[in-house]
């Protein structure tokens, strides 16, 4: 408008119509110094009533267009001492937003918690192999309670921490939920839903069973030596036909008077007794875990895997995949014990030149171990052509 209001004063041939451009441009310079006014206020003003995280993010702006996050980050002022767990943690809600990061059991542990109660069972990380979780059934008291609540499409997140023995509330905190027409799932403060140590909730948790937790580790899963496994070739040594298809094991178990329940263990963990391998029914938090390999009455959970096969020898089980590549079948197998679940080796078995139509082509029906060698008797699911392979194996120093 001033720009305009000057340019057309300059070639106006009219005397009188000087002074309407001069508006022009009196209006113009009034709308501009208006416009850095009104900047220089909501500037300032977001800045005196933002909280410190809201602070870094207007570093990079002028002002905010939505609403400016006010509450001050919860300040925990007795943090419950001696902390050994459990930590039962209780969902009052069915809403997926407030269950992270609190249903990742491996997450938690991986903080530093030591123990995770959910659903009458405790979790917590294996002393032998700190990237694979244990549970079992719950025992005696949890130190403390963690409550979440979020109801559908509700103002805000609510979490509730309280030491159990003393029912004292160490923190009850809200995340209030911005309103946004294209984001509704922002909150104030910010509640990130994969935190860093920084980061809430994750540092109002650990702040409030161990101060120092959140701070001096970053993770216990820096402590992991995460493993390559070997890659070994494999040698077919024999082929012959005759072995037995998944459909006619499936019929012997159905003779023998197994239901389907057992039918179903047997079939995927062969040779293994009911109380040892893949629980194949349904379990908490196998979601976000994986299934988990039950001994006795402890749950392991190796991580998450695209299918679930097992079969015991002697001691030790056998636990494997299998994926079929151009031209090879892999082999995906590890050696474990059945006692505590320790890995004894694993390796990768490349087997070339083998009729693989699909991933898990094979069952294994044997296996043979001699000082440094193994012998593994694979099996067509459906048509019960059998391949004897030879491979190398090294184990673990444990």
């Amino acid at each position: 408008m001033v720009a305009t209001g000057i340019r057309q004063s300059e070639i106006s041939s009219k005397k009188s119509g000087v002074f309407s451009y001069q508006i022009k441009v009196i209006v113009g310079i009034i709308l501009v110094v208006g416009a850095l006014l009104s900047t220089a206020f909501f500037s300032i003003n977001d800045r005196m009533v933002a909280n410190e995280d809201e602070l870094t993010h207007l570093a990079y702006v002028a002002y905010k267009r939505g609403d400016v996050c006010t509450i001050k980050d919860p300040v925990i002022e007795e943090p419950i001492k001696n902390f050994k767990g459990p930590l039962e943690i209780k969902f009052l809600s069915q809403a997926s937003r407030s269950n992270y990061p609190f249903a990742k059991i491996e997450t938690l542990l991986e903080w530093g918690i030591p123990s995770i109660r959910l659903n009458n069972q405790d979790y917590h990380l294996n002393p032998k192999n700190l990237s694979e979780v244990v549970s079992g059934s719950s025992i005696g008291q949890p130190q403390a309670i963690l409550e979440i609540i979020e109801k559908p499409r509700s103002e805000h997140i609510r979490v509730i921490l309280t030491e159990e023995e003393t029912k004292r509330v160490v923190f009850d905190f809200n995340w209030q939920r911005q309103k946004y027409d294209s984001n509704t799932y922002i909150f104030c403060p910010s509640y990130k839903t994969f935190p860093s140590a920084d980061d809430l909730p994750r540092r109002l948790l650990m702040q409030s069973i161990d101060p120092a937790a959140g701070v001096k580790n970053e993770t216990n899963a820096d402590r992991i030596e995460h493993k390559s496994k070997d890659i070994i070739k494999g040698i077919i040594v024999d082929n012959f036909k005759g072995g037995q298809t998944f459909k006619e094991k499936e019929g012997y178990l159905i003779t023998k008077g197994f239901d389907k329940s057992s039918r179903r263990h047997h079939l995927f963990n062969m040779n293994c007794p009911d109380n040892i391998g893949w629980y194949m029914e349904d379990f908490d938090l196998s979601i976000y875990q994986g299934r988990p390999f039950k001994i006795g009455d402890a749950y392991h959970f190796p991580g998450k895997r695209s299918s679930y096969s097992s079969i015991c020898e002697n001691d030790a089980v056998y636990v494997y995949m299998g994926f079929s590549r151009e031209n090879e079948y892999r082999l995906n197998i590890e050696k474990r014990s059945t006692t505590d679940f320790q890995e004894l080796w694993s390796s990768i078995v490349i087997i070339n030149n083998i009729p693989s139509r699909r991933d898990n082509t094979f069952y294994i029906s044997s296996v043979t171990e001699n000082h440094t060698k193994a012998v593994i008797e694979l099996v067509d699911r459906l048509d019960g052509n059998v391949f004897v392979v030879e491979t190398e194996i090294k184990p673990i120093n444990n």
